[in-house]
């Protein structure tokens, strides 16, 4: 199980992130911070930049999630 809280650190945030989902799908894109249950009443996830824009982010459900890759 893919848990997006352990990948919230300065190792991991700024870095380009490949999120392959369980429906086969690929997302990818900034990974820009962690956001909790607590703050979106959906489930923890990442957020990501929208379209190379850092000002807005875009939330990726932890439980939609397979695998995590970063990109160097």
């Amino acid at each position: 199980m893919v848990r997006a809280y352990d990948y919230y650190s300065k190792r991991y945030l700024g870095k380009k992130i490949i999120l392959r989902m369980k429906d086969g799908t690929t997302e990818t894109g900034k990974f820009l911070d962690f956001d909790d249950i607590e703050d979106n009443d959906i489930g923890d996830g990442f957020v990501l930049d929208v379209n190379g824009d850092e000002s807005v982010g875009r939330l990726v459900l932890e439980k939609d999630v397979e695998r995590v890759e970063f990109e160097d």
